[in-house]
């Protein structure tokens, strides 16, 4: 970018730049010239006029001494601090956080946290309570907190929706970092120079020594949909040649959140609470999650894992069958050459051929009588049809919220999206369109360690089809793998189910069968529906998820059954 009266180029950290932009995809992306122009279109006064009611330029009220208040700059700060005018090219690097510009990292947080309330500003603090002999008075915020523009305005959850991009959509600067978090996290990347670049001269991380490398800076907040954290990370001098800092280094927040008592059960901080749920919408999210029938009930869960996993307990748990839920059915060609659903899953499934029943729920079958010796399969559809209607009729037939079946489940592609609406999750068609074909699945830190995918690589190969897609986890899920589409392509509810985005029943010639069934709808939506044909692979490790999942809770059958 070029400003008017000046020599001085102001460079995007993307040489190849963004494209078009609107707000969501510029923090997304965080794209410099954006807020380049953002900057040179507000100017300096109501630059500062905001900056001050979100708190920056002053002290954030933290019980903590000898607190710095930053630098705020202003016409009358430069004139007063260094004898000279403001010019608008110190008004554009204000606009991405640099040039005269100093904010602290609890600053920062106190601007989320207000961002997260919807413009309640609240001070930050560290004591919880004070006691003295037997009476103990836990810290209030004042009664009447500041307001920052209109609580009801849907401009705070354009800006918090951009930060769930950031962290959560393949174009977003944090994607690699952060998508495949247990918990959903939404941030904004920023850099700290710690020299100042020449004109005309390139910023190459490689050839300068480590200390005088970009330092990295993060603000985030999880869970995106309820915050209960708020943070800022800093990576001294963790800056590559993009945005991607080196992650080796990323485990410190990793481990911060995974083991915060706030992500699990506490309300957020007192400095920055977020409205909490009803009494009423608090037992109904209990009872989903402790009575849904994909699960042991709370009270008798720990005997059932330790029955599962303790040899000392019993070892492996027997159960009396294996249930085939199946929501739909292929089209016609494709069974005619491969045969129907059911069948794929038996050829996968052939150990357990006599204990395993198939029930058509898309035909209005009924499910049997519940019970808690049964592993259950929920199928995916192989369907392209809107299935709300689907979810609907099939939630109602599972009954999450009555009683209905407590025991081993695993959801595959539909199925997949299923549980998670029956949890309290939410399903919709994915932004980003199909994913088809053979697509590489990566192994997050928690699937690394997942006991049902011990010895599995890094990566893999998996065979997808969906529209749909899981956009937001129900609480307590925890994502083992994810694909550049879809970040969430294995997902774990505890020691009892699992459910992925992919189809572990496929093989390589129903995959190829699909695509050349779809081939005028794939060219329509711009896919190159010959590439995938030719990329199609077998998907052992795929095939391996679901046949470890039911051999941990179901004995084969007996030879010559």
């Amino acid at each position: 970018m070029d400003a008017a009266g000046t020599q001085r180029r102001y460079r995007d950290w993307l040489k190849t730049g963004h494209g078009m932009l609107n707000v969501t995809k510029a923090i997304e992306e965080s794209a410099d010239t954006f807020f380049y122009q953002v900057a040179f279109e507000m100017g300096i006064d109501r630059i500062h006029e905001w900056l001050s009611k979100f708190g920056y330029g002053q002290s954030t009220g933290i019980d903590l001494n000898e607190e710095y208040a930053g630098v705020l700059p202003s016409r009358e700060w430069k004139q007063r601090v260094h004898k000279k005018p403001w010019y608008q090219g110190d008004t554009i690097s204000v606009g991405i956080g640099q040039g005269y510009w100093i904010a602290t990292p609890i600053q920062m947080v106190k601007a989320l946290t207000t961002l997260l309330n919807n413009g309640k500003v609240q001070d930050p603090h560290l004591l919880y309570s004070m006691k003295q002999g037997n009476h103990v008075e836990r810290y209030q915020q004042p009664a009447n907190l500041p307001q920052v523009g209109d609580p009801k305005s849907p401009y705070w959850s354009i800006v918090r929706n951009g930060m769930y991009g950031m962290a959560n959509q393949p174009n977003g600067t944090g994607y690699k970092l952060f998508h495949t978090a247990p918990y959903q996290i939404a941030a904004k990347s920023g850099t700290s120079q710690v020299f100042s670049l020449k004109q005309n001269q390139t910023y190459n991380a490689k050839m300068i020594p480590v200390r005088l490398r970009d330092h990295i800076f993060y603000t985030l907040f999880a869970p995106y949909q309820h915050p209960k954290v708020a943070m800022a990370l800093i990576l001294e001098n963790g800056g590559g040649d993009g945005w991607w800092p080196d992650r080796r280094r990323a485990p410190s927040w990793t481990i911060f959140l995974s083991r915060s008592r706030h992500l699990r059960r506490q309300p957020m901080c007192r400095s920055v609470t977020a409205p909490m749920p009803s009494k009423r919408q608090d037992l109904f999210r209990r009872r989903i999650v402790h009575s849904n029938w994909l699960f042991v009930p709370s009270s008798s869960r720990r005997h059932s894992v330790l029955r599962e996993h303790d040899p000392e307990r019993g070892g492996k748990v027997t159960r009396n069958r294996l249930l085939l839920v199946q929501t739909g059915t292929p089209p016609t060609a494709i069974r005619q050459a491969h045969g129907d659903l059911p069948r794929w899953f038996r050829t996968l499934l052939a150990p357990w051929q006599t204990q395993l029943t198939t029930v058509r729920v898309f035909e209005d079958e009924p499910l049997p009588t519940p019970d808690n010796q049964t592993i259950t399969v929920l199928t995916g559809s192989v369907g392209d049809g809107d299935r709300s209607s689907g979810v609907e009729r099939t939630d109602r037939r599972l009954d999450p919220a009555g009683g209905g079946y407590r025991h081993a489940a695993v959801g595959v592609c539909y199925g997949h999206q299923l549980m998670a609406h029956a949890l309290g999750g939410e399903v919709a068609y994915h932004p980003g369109g199909r994913e088809s074909g053979s697509q590489t699945i990566t192994l997050s830190p928690w699937g690394v360690d997942d006991p049902l995918l011990s010895g599995l690589p890094a990566t893999f190969p998996a065979h997808l089809s969906h529209l749909q897609t899981v956009t937001r986890l129900p609480e307590g899920a925890t994502v083992l793998a994810a694909s550049s589409h879809d970040p969430h392509q294995i997902v774990r509810y505890g020691p009892h189910a699992v459910s992925t985005q992919f189809h572990p029943e496929f093989t390589a010639p129903i995959a190829r069968s699909l695509i050349r069934h779809r081939e005028a709808v794939l060219q329509a939506e711009g896919i190159d529906a010959q590439r995938l044909h030719d990329e199609v692979q077998e998907s052992p490790q795929g095939a391996a998820i679901l046949t470890r999942f039911v051999s941990a809770f179901l004995t084969p059958d007996a030879p010559g059954h």
